[in-house]
C-alpha cells in the first residue's frame, strides 16, 4: 500500500514538474515570431541604406562622364577655332615684324597686348606641339611671332622714353636712348647728382623698365659725366617668348 502511495506520489510530482518547466525562449512561439519581424526590419534598413547610395554613386558617375565629355567637347572646338586662325595669326605676325605695332603712342597699351599676344601663341604650342601636321605650320609662326616681338619691344621702349621725356623736360631732366635694339636709358641732370635721388628715381621706374626689356640704366648728373651710376638689369631677350 506505502509503495503504491509513493508511486502515485512521485507520479504527481513528476506532472508538476512538467507542467510548471519553461520551455527555453528561444522555442517560444512568440519570441521565434518576434525574431522573424525583427529580422525583416533590419533587413529593410539595410537594404534601404544600400540602394540609395548605390544610386548616388552611379548618378555622380553620371555626371562625372558628361563633365568630361563637356570638357573634351569645348577643347575639341576650341582647338578646331585655333587650327582656323592660325594662317591669319601667321599673317599677322609677319605684318608687326615689318614695323607694324600692336597698340598707340601709350606704353602701357602695347605692353599690355605683347603680354596677351604671348600667352595666346604659347596657348598655339601647348595644343599643336604634338600635332606632327600643325607642327611645321606652328614653326613657321613661331619665327615671325619672335620677330614681332622684337620690332615690338623695341618700338614700346621709343614710346616710352618719348613720352616720359616731355613729362621730365620740366625738371630740366634730360633723356637719352642707346643701344643698337635701344635697351639702354640714360637720364641726365643736375637732380642726379645727389646719389639717394638716383636711388629712388631707380625704384620708381623699374616696375616698368623691366618690363619693357631695357638692359640697362645709366643716370649722370651733367652729360659728361663719366662717373654716373649704372643699373644692370636682368631681363629677357625681346624674342624670348613668357606669359608676363
Amino acid at each position: 500500500m506505502m509503495n503504491k502511495f509513493f508511486d502515485i506520489i512521485f507520479e504527481v510530482n513528476m506532472e508538476n514538474l512538467n507542467s510548471n518547466t519553461e520551455k527555453p525562449i528561444y522555442k517560444k512561439n512568440w519570441f521565434i515570431a518576434t525574431s522573424i519581424i525583427v529580422g525583416l526590419f533590419l533587413g529593410l534598413i539595410i537594404l534601404g541604406s544600400i540602394l540609395p547610395k548605390n544610386e548616388k554613386q552611379d548618378i555622380g558617375k553620371d555626371e562625372e562622364r558628361e563633365k568630361d565629355t563637356t570638357f573634351e567637347q569645348k577643347k575639341t572646338d576650341y582647338i578646331s577655332e585655333l587650327k582656323k586662325l592660325l594662317p591669319d595669326k601667321i599673317q599677322d605676325y609677319q605684318e608687326v615684324s615689318d614695323k607694324k605695332v600692336w597698340g598707340s603712342n601709350s606704353t602701357n597699351e602695347i605692353i599690355q597686348r605683347i603680354i596677351d599676344e604671348q600667352k595666346e601663341f604659347l596657348n598655339y604650342q601647348s595644343y599643336f606641339g604634338k600635332d606632327e601636321k600643325l607642327d611645321s605650320l606652328l614653326k613657321i609662326a613661331e619665327n615671325w611671332f619672335k620677330k614681332a616681338l622684337e620690332n615690338n619691344f623695341k618700338d614700346a621702349r621709343i614710346v616710352y622714353k618719348n613720352n616720359l621725356k616731355e613729362k621730365l623736360w620740366e625738371n630740366n631732366v634730360d633723356i637719352i636712348l642707346s643701344g643698337d635694339d635701344y635697351d639702354k636709358l640714360i637720364f641726365v641732370g643736375g637732380i642726379f647728382a645727389n646719389n639717394k635721388n638716383k636711388k629712388e628715381f631707380q625704384a620708381t621706374i623699374e616696375p616698368i623698365v623691366k618690363s619693357l626689356r631695357f638692359k640697362f640704366i645709366e643716370y649722370k648728373w651733367y652729360k659728361y659725366d663719366t662717373d654716373g651710376k649704372i643699373y644692370e638689369l636682368n631681363t629677357l631677350k625681346d624674342n624670348e617668348i613668357s606669359p608676363n
